[in-house]
């Protein structure tokens, strides 16, 4: 919480990157699909896998009970 990824820090990837919950590999709960280092930050973009799980997580984010994932 609370870290800070300076600019030029993520490089584009060629290809989708996984979304995690809490850094844990075995909580897939998506794909990043774009990942752009703006000059106003990082911009994200990605769809969450049909589990329960990931269900659960997109919906914490919607009533922004959970405010971030791991890239």
């Amino acid at each position: 919480e609370g870290d800070i990824i300076v600019k030029g820090a993520i490089k584009p990837a060629a290809s989708e990157l996984p979304m995690l919950l809490e850094h844990k590999k075995n909580q897939l709960i998506g794909l990043w699909t774009t990942i752009e280092d703006r000059n106003d930050g990082l911009y994200v973009k990605g769809v969450f896998n049909e589990t329960i799980l990931a269900r659960g997580v997109r919906g914490m984010i919607l009533t922004e009970r959970l405010d971030g994932l791991s890239i």
